[in-house]
This record gives C-alpha cells, sequence and structure tokens, in this order.
C-alpha cells in the first residue's frame, strides 16, 4: 500500500509552508513571484518515487540524464518517476512533487530554479543517519560546489565536482560523521546547480522515518515557520534547529502562535547562539491544536527549521517544517495532492484563485490574525 502520510498528518506537505504565504504588513511592498523560469524536481535515489505535479498537461519537461537536453509536452497533470531529476519548464507557474519510499517514509518539496545559495538546517550524520545532500546539475558544463558544513561542535567547507546533466548524492555520514545537529551552506561556483537535503534515519531493521528537508534562500533575523504539525505528533515536544553562520554569537527569541494565543516557550527568550555552529532546543506544544507557527527574532541573520516526532499508518515518522520568506504571491500546481493552506504573521489578508481541471476558477478571500488555516477543496490542479 502507498505510504500517503499527507492523508494523516496536517501541512506535513512542506510544500504548504512555501504555499501559505506569510501576511505580516508593516508597510513593506509585497514580495511578486509571478514568473518561474525552469525548475528542478530531484530524483533522490533508489527505491523511491517522485510525484510531480503540473498545472497544465503541455507544459514542456525532460529527465536530467546523459546527454537529452530536449523538451517534451508532459502529457499529464500528474507525473509519477522513479528514475531521474526533471526540468520543468515554468511559464509562470511553480511546481510541487510528492516524493515516498515505499512503507518508510514521504515528503512535499517545491521544485526550485538553480541557486545562489541554499542553506539547509535539518538532517543528522549520527549512527542512525541515512541522510543525503542532493545535488542536481541542469547545465550543460561541469559544476564545482561548495558546502560549508555546521555542526553542534564545529564547522568546515569541502568542493565537489558535478558532471553536466547529472544528479549526484552525498551522504551526510560522509559530510559530518558523528554529528547529530547538522547544517548547510550550499553554493555553486559554477554551472546550473539546484540542492535537495533528504533527511531518513534508522535503528538497525527499525525505520525511524524520513522527510525532504527544504531549503532557505538566504539568511533572516525574522523568520516565520508557518505550518509545524501537531495532531499527530508522538509527543508534545518539538526540536528548533538554528543555524548561526556568522563569526559573532547570536541572540534569540521565539515566539509560539497557535489558535490558543501567542506565547514563548520556556528557555527561548533571548537564547545565545554559538558563532558558526547548528544549535538544538527542545520545546513543548501542550495543545490539542492541529497545527501552529513559530516566530523567531534574531540580532543576527540566520537560518531555522523545526523537527517534529510524528505516528503515520502506526509507523514512526518525523517532519521537518521550514520557513516561509514573507508576502510571497504566485502560482502553485498542486495535481493530486489535498494539501491545508497556513498561514501566519500579525494581520492576515489573502487572495485565493483555485484552479480546476476542467479550466474553472474559483475565487475566495479571508482575512485573520496570527494563524490562518484553510483546507484546499480536492480536484485543485494549482493555487494562486
Amino acid at each position: 500500500m502507498k505510504f500517503r502520510r499527507l492523508l494523516i498528518v496536517v501541512s506535513i506537505f512542506t510544500a504548504v509552508a512555501l504555499i501559505g504565504n506569510l501576511m505580516e504588513f508593516g508597510g513593506r511592498k509585497s514580495r511578486i513571484s509571478e514568473n518561474y523560469p525552469e525548475v528542478i524536481c530531484p530524483d533522490v535515489g533508489t527505491g523511491t518515487t517522485m510525484q510531480l505535479s503540473l498545472s497544465d498537461k503541455k507544459r514542456a519537461i525532460r529527465k536530467i540524464s546523459g546527454n537529452r537536453v530536449n523538451l517534451r509536452a508532459a502529457g499529464s497533470t500528474r507525473i509519477v518517476s522513479n528514475s531521474g531529476s526533471i526540468l520543468v519548464d515554468g511559464g509562470g507557474v511553480n511546481s510541487s512533487a510528492w516524493i515516498s519510499k515505499s512503507g518508510v517514509w514521504a515528503g512535499g518539496v517545491t521544485c526550485l530554479a538553480p541557486q545562489a545559495t541554499q542553506y539547509f538546517a535539518g538532517g543528522s550524520a549520527d549512527v542512525s543517519s541515512k541522510s543525503k545532500l542532493v545535488l542536481v546539475n541542469s547545465g550543460l558544463s561541469t559544476s564545482i560546489v561548495d558546502v560549508r558544513v555546521f555542526s553542534e561542535n564545529a564547522s568546515f567547507k569541502k568542493s565537489f565536482t558535478v558532471k553536466k546533466n547529472k544528479t549526484q548524492s552525498i551522504s551526510l555520514v560522509t559530510l559530518a560523521p558523528g554529528s547529530k545537529s547538522v547544517a548547510l551552506m550550499v553554493t555553486p561556483k559554477t554551472g546550473r546547480v539546484t540542492s535537495y537535503l533528504v533527511d531518513e534515519r534508522s535503528k538497525g531493521l527499525q525505520t525511524l522515518g524520513g522527510d525532504m528537508v527544504n531549503s532557505q534562500a538566504s539568511l533572516s533575523k525574522s523568520i516565520y515557520i508557518p505550518a509545524i504539525p501537531h495532531s499527530s505528533s508522538v509527543e508534545k515536544t518539538h526540536i528548533l534547529r538554528v543555524l548561526n553562520s556568522n563569526s559573532i554569537n547570536a541572540n534569540i527569541s521565539v515566539e509560539v502562535i497557535s489558535k490558543d494565543g501567542r506565547y514563548v516557550p520556556l528557555g527561548l527568550d533571548n537564547r545565545k547562539i554559538t558563532a558558526d555552529r547548528a544549535v538544538d532546543f527542545s520545546f513543548d506544544f501542550d495543545s490539542k491544536r492541529t497545527v501552529f507557527a513559530v516566530k523567531i527574532t534574531s540580532d543576527q541573520p540566520i537560518a531555522a527549521a523545526v523537527f517534529s516526532k510524528v505516528k503515520a499508518k502506526g509507523k514512526s515518522d518525523f517532519v521537518w517544517s521550514t520557513p516561509v520568506a514573507p508576502n510571497i504571491t504566485g502560482t502553485w500546481a498542486i495535481t493530486g495532492l489535498d494539501p491545508k493552506l497556513v498561514i501566519a504573521g500579525s494581520e492576515i489578508h489573502v487572495s485565493l484563485t483555485l484552479m480546476k481541471s476542467n479550466g474553472k476558477k474559483v475565487s475566495t478571500k479571508f482575512s485573520g490574525s496570527d494563524i490562518y488555516t484553510y483546507q484546499i477543496p480536492s480536484g485543485t490542479i494549482a493555487i494562486k
């Protein structure tokens, strides 16, 4: 039976956080993300299946492998692949992918264009780790990629060469053997490279779960993570991972936001983060609410993510919830998925258009404060 956590765990489709526009209006102009270039949907390894969502069956795609560079019409709004990363002609719509390893784990990822730098606050390199960094070179020349590795104990840089039109996987155990708390800064020096992080863990023959860790494109002093699942959590404790890649210490304050209100977790007010390190902090969310958000304020630019243990189909699993840049406007393909939209901010004003497979469009607006959730109706192939 296909292992579909999406139907069980609220907001487990991590791209929901990217779809969930973070609305905090304070005189800032909204950022517009209407025109997407070609994006890459990753092949993350043997035994996994990628289900790619498109908004139009005429959307041009190609496999990233060998010398094949010709685009062709997709022929469907839902592409299933178990080999090879896929390049998608953006055409003004961003694509999402649901990646699963049958009976083990599943997670959502937003397909990205080649990035100048990507930050990942997630993963592990201890004895349980089967985690890996996936580098996709969609260009027609060899790429050199610098990977700066941060842990609870040290930081260092390694460089990798990725051949043209190829996907390469690097085990986190080989990058930072024995490290429990890992964060990465990935910077291509040449070529068209997109990076993805897979966190998978096991203990002997026991599967502990896995997830895709979505990246941050830049560091920030103010971070919202709007879609942290809680209803299926194994325990009330969640783990916040913070990357301070700066040469000086950072001080952070954390605020939990839910429909029950806002509060600062014990020990997370003006907490010091050592320079050049990735640090974990445990905090409790003792509530029956299905989802919540956190706001992190720092005196230095940082990256962050929240780790949550869950149960799905009676199996142990976990989710990495990642930040969202504020006030993003755009269109996302979600064919075959039924995600829940989660929005966090002091003031929330959203205009939403639902696009159906029969060509119909349904528009709605809603407002609120702190946190707002909206279940996307079944049969929706894209939202704007």
